[in-house]
């Protein structure tokens, strides 16, 4: 199993297309770029653990479909327990339910331009 050892895939046509997020999947870097985005986060958590001054108010996670950003965001998660934060996980429908105005369901991994 390897890579996609304890965590929830997609099969098409036989053949594992993509990893879905699992809350209980360790985080493992699969590039540079993802180890130095998690020591970016851990240092931002560090700062607003001992309350020193951070450099935006807010963050976002953004990227294509697929490419991971659940699965960092529960990591995040997980570190900030670790380093004694409430961490508050949201969807985007919940907290814009006030503006969407069609009659309609949004999940993750939907996508509307």
């Amino acid at each position: 199993m390897g890579e996609w050892e304890n965590s929830a895939s997609i099969l098409i046509g036989g053949e594992i297309k993509m990893s879905v997020a699992d809350y209980n999947r360790k985080w493992e870097y699969l590039s540079k770029e993802h180890e130095i985005k998690d020591k970016e986060v851990q240092e931002i958590l560090n700062k607003y653990r001992d309350n020193k001054p951070l450099k935006y108010m807010a963050y976002a996670v953004l990227g294509t479909y697929g490419v991971g950003k659940t699965q960092f965001l529960y990591h995040i998660h997980k570190l900030a327990i670790e380093k004694g934060i409430l961490p508050l996980y949201f969807l985007a429908e919940d907290l814009f339910r006030e503006i969407i105005t069609e009659n309609r369901t949004w999940t993750p991994g939907m996508y509307t331009a």
